[in-house]
């Protein structure tokens, strides 16, 4: 079954609605499109494929871990909180709030939402989604755990040829941790079936209780 991804390569020539923005970067202005917000809530999860050294750290770390490339290829994640914007863990900043246009812009993304139930009704409460993104601003400013990026890749490498994990990575801050910590605090739900502290981007994509959420893009009017 194909995923819902939303890639830059397929917004031109499409079929979009239109939307009048007050306001773009210059970028994603000359772009001429963005993700279509209205169609995302607060708590849902935004993966991203990208390039440079952290996300090829990552994705490397993830296959080490044996996850299958469709889930590893996805290197970071954000909590979509509303209003357009976004709870994410990056490099330097550490956690911070982001707009979603500018966060987005140019990277491949999936949209993942808790999984509803049998009559196809959300699980969640807007209290309870409001809940989350309470978790996830609550954990603003914490810086980034950089330096455990490559540790993790070790320690991944390392159960897979069955020896020991090298060190502890108890209240590791990275991107998809933030979410899975929000999620377990709040509503005491598990997003990853690992038994480590690490929660990957890629256990995001792999997780049972998220279900993949068709987005689309909003051409921007001339």
């Amino acid at each position: 079954m194909t995923r819902p991804v939303l890639s830059p390569h397929q917004a031109k020539g499409g079929d979009w609605p239109v939307g009048r923005f007050r306001t773009l970067p210059r970028n994603v202005q000359a772009f001429g499109y963005v993700p279509d917000i209205a169609k995302l809530m607060a708590g849902d999860v935004v993966l991203f494929s990208g390039a440079g050294f952290v996300p090829w750290a990552i994705r490397s770390a993830q296959l080490v871990a044996q996850f299958d490339p469709s889930h590893a290829v996805w290197t970071h994640a954000a909590l979509y909180v509303g209003k357009g914007t976004l709870v994410e863990a990056v490099p330097v900043h550490g956690v911070r709030v982001a707009p979603l246009v500018e966060a987005t812009f140019g990277r491949t993304l999936l949209v993942r939402r808790r999984r509803k139930t049998a009559d196809g009704a959300s699980e969640l409460s807007m209290e309870q989604r409001y809940t989350v993104v309470i978790d996830a601003l609550a954990q603003i400013k914490r810086g980034y755990s950089l330096g455990l990026v490559p540790a993790l890749a070790w320690n991944a490498l390392r159960q897979t040829l069955g020896r020991p994990v090298a060190g502890h990575v108890a209240g590791v801050v990275i991107c998809s941790n933030i979410i899975s910590r929000a999620y377990m605090t709040a509503l005491q739900l598990a997003l990853s079936a690992a038994t480590t502290d690490v929660t990957w981007p890629a256990d995001l994509s792999f997780c049972e209780e998220l279900d993949d959420i068709p987005i689309g893009w909003v051409k921007v009017a001339a």
